[in-house]
């Protein structure tokens, strides 16, 4: 396979990259690390086997940052004379690889690895970047494509890339022996298939026991079951007959029971209603004497005119209790006025007018007469004793004029009081006083026993009316009627005594259990029969079912014991077929690693199940591991390790072999035998150098620059 030409768009750092190659030597050169010499081979390696379609999220790392649409990718290569292209757009997700010269393309996933299987050698980029792609700094890692190239090297002994190599058909022989043994030595969450045939097996003898049990006990069931419902019946009938005695027996009692409680009902209200009646009679009796009481008809007009008349009684008692203290007094003031008789005499008006003409005359003949003057004299001296007397008894006589005008309209309110007091007593037909007080008392002690008459009938009513009772009595006997036409002769013939109830009682009773553990004694064989459900013919499907579960475990028995066998040969036929290509991958590796070295090792061991190497140090004297050798030896070694590896797997497909700077680490020498091989190598496989130098221009085919990013 030879790559002509890749075109990158939004890979990474390059927003877009086409570069064409050459058969032969091709080396990528950059000026400076991160140019994007390991963008560009991961883009050869993404073009060649990543799916578009694939959702893993190690993509989103190989998309250009900020571009609008994701990586577009296209390779084109020859091989065996026909030219390809693979296309992959990882925007829209699809892929499509076309044979130009024949106008073919395949555009689905699956057929498309199968065509570049058979176009590359393989379609692993684990198994590719492990043999055909070295890079400088895991030139010496090999061990995360063993197991790819393993599988690759036992395609070789199959004869075919779609062949099944004997590691895949152990692992399927591996897989039926652990299906159909799983759970037999050891238990197991999901039991294999012979386990479940066993417990199939095993189920269906103890079902075969168990329904050839049931049979048994069904013939049993079907010979008991009319025994039962015969005596059923019989204590049915007798149970029947015991409880409508007992019935008709609990029906007499219910009747005369509600005929006792009816008439006692019935009593009870026929008293009340004559104790009502009799209080009525008592009542109207009253009534008649109150209404033969002259002027005692209205109870408002009495009731006014007693508070009228005990109101006059109390203005009376009033003034009767304080005229005698105002008489008394009036007494006192006329005593005292007796005592101060001549003061009295001069201070009366007859005293006032004589000082007073002896005063004036003896004032008017002063002039005249000189007696004139003792005139005057004796009349300003008498006026002066006058009015010096009415001072000293003014206050005697104004409290005798009050006293005797207060005694005077105390006499006059007790005559209006009298008069008022009449016409008051005129208003109930009364003469006098003592009259109303004795028809006022006879009237209250009338109306207190109507009162009590209407107290005691509502107490027996108890908020009902005398109608209601009437009705509710007049109901009483019409329920007793009806309930003394439900007391038949039949129901009367068929009472039973205390001690015959005692016995009918224990015996029904006796009946109702008896009949209860019949019925469910029958429901339990109709149940039992019912889920049984098993006959002859169900023992005959049930041996034939076991017969058959028996000849499948054997067939699963023989068909295990088959995988068992076909396992060991098929193992030991892989151990002694890959033998032989080790031996083939031995003996390339120690020719490439002889000719790196011009000798100096010759000799190197591989074991098979490891692909781990041993080389044989003649400065030692033993066998060592590559690790025990220089380093600049130790990378020589694992690129004849992984040259061997390429030319044994992919044979005649020759996929190109891209190097990443791998000979960092050689001297001259070792870097000018590694060149002289690599030259040889080109003339069967294109071979991809990425550098930083000038070191391999010498001896390639094609020098491609990579622009400054």
């Amino acid at each position: 396979m030879v790559i002509n030409k890749i075109r990158l768009e939004n890979f990474k750092k390059f927003k877009l990259l086409e570069k064409e190659f050459s058969p032969g030597i091709n080396v990528v050169k950059g000026a400076r690390n991160e140019i994007g010499k390991s963008t560009l081979l991961e883009g050869i390696v993404v073009a060649l086997f990543e799916n578009p379609k694939s959702t893993s999220s190690q993509l989103e790392g190989l998309w250009t940052w900020g571009a609008a649409n994701k990586s577009r990718l296209q390779i084109e290569f020859h091989v065996d004379g026909e030219d390809y292209i693979l296309e992959k757009d990882f925007n829209k997700k699809t892929l499509r690889l076309t044979a130009q010269q024949r106008g073919e393309y395949w555009d689905v996933p699956r057929r498309v690895d199968e065509r570049l299987r058979g176009l590359l050698g393989t379609t692993s980029d684990k198994l590719f970047l492990s043999t055909c792609c070295i890079r400088q700094d895991d030139l010496r890692t090999v061990q995360s494509g063993k197991e790819e190239a393993s599988r690759s090297m036992e395609r070789i002994i199959t004869g075919g890339a779609h062949g099944i190599t004997a590691t895949e058909a152990l692992k399927k022989l591996g897989d039926l022996i652990s299906d159909l043994a799983r759970g037999l030595d050891r238990p197991a969450r999901s039991m294999g298939t012979i386990a479940n045939l066993q417990r199939k097996t095993a189920e269906m003898e103890r079902k075969l026991g168990d329904a050839t049990v049931m049979v048994k006990e069904a013939e049993k069931l079907r010979l008991e079951q009319p025994l039962v419902m015969q005596e059923l019946e019989k204590v049915t009938e007798e149970y029947d007959r015991c409880q409508e005695l007992l019935d008709r027996n609990k029906k007499l009692q219910e009747i005369e029971a509600n005929i006792r409680e009816l008439n006692e009902k019935y009593e009870t209200i026929d008293k009340l209603i004559s104790q009502i009646e009799q209080l009525e009679k008592e009542k109207q009796d009253v009534v008649h004497k109150l209404q033969a009481l002259r002027g005692f008809d209205d109870k408002t007009k009495i009731t006014g005119v007693r508070d009228e008349l005990m109101k006059l009684d109390a203005e009376r008692q009033t003034i009767e209790r304080d005229l005698p203290k105002r008489e008394f007094e009036l007494a006192q003031v006329e005593t005292e006025l007796k005592k101060k008789s001549f003061l009295s005499t001069l201070a009366s008006r007859a005293a006032l007018m004589v000082g007073v003409l002896l005063a004036v005359a003896g004032f008017c003949l002063m002039p005249a007469q000189g007696t004139a003057a003792i005139a005057a004299g004796l009349g300003v001296v008498l006026l002066i004793m006058s009015l010096w007397a009415r001072s000293q008894t003014a206050t005697l006589l104004t409290k005798k004029t009050e006293l005797q005008k207060r005694i005077s309209d105390m006499e006059t309110a007790l005559r209006n009081i009298g008069e008022k007091e009449k016409e008051t007593l005129c208003q109930i037909q009364c003469a006098t006083r003592d009259e109303f007080d004795h028809n006022f008392s006879l009237y209250r002690e009338l109306v207190e026993k109507v009162d009590d008459c209407e107290k005691s009938q509502r107490l027996l009513l108890q908020g009902k009316s005398y109608e209601e009772l009437v009705e509710q009595r007049r109901a009483l006997v019409k329920r007793l009627r009806i309930e003394e036409d439900r007391l038949t002769d039949d129901l009367r013939d068929s009472r039973l005594s205390p001690e015959e109830l005692i016995i009918y009682q224990r015996r029904t009773e006796e009946l109702k259990q008896r009949k209860e553990s019949l019925e469910r004694r029958k429901l339990e064989i109709e149940v039992q029969l019912k889920t049984a459900a098993c006959d002859p013919e169900d023992i005959i499907r049930l041996e034939e079912e076991l017969q058959e579960l028996r000849e499948r475990l054997q067939a699963e028995k023989r068909k295990l014991r088959a995988y068992e066998l076909a396992r060991d040969f098929i193992a030991k036929a892989k151990q002694q077929t890959l033998e032989a290509v080790h031996e083939e991958l031995q003996q390339k590796i120690q020719d490439y690693f002889s000719e790196f070295t011009d000798g100096k090792y010759q000799k190197v061991q591989l074991k098979p199940e490891t692909l781990e190497c041993v080389i044989f140090s003649r400065e030692k004297g033993d066998w060592v591991s590559p690790e025990n050798l220089s380093g600049g030896t130790i990378d020589q070694f694992y690129l004849a390790y992984r040259l061997a590896l390429a030319q044994l797997i992919y044979r005649d497909r020759m996929p190109p072999l891209i190097f990443d700077d791998p000979f960092y680490n050689f001297d001259s020498l070792r870097l000018a035998r590694a060149l002289a091989t690599l030259k040889e190598i080109s003339k069967r496989h294109q071979v991809i150098i990425f550098t930083l130098g000038d070191t391999y221009d010498a001896i390639a085919d094609r020098v491609i620059e990579l622009p400054a990013v």
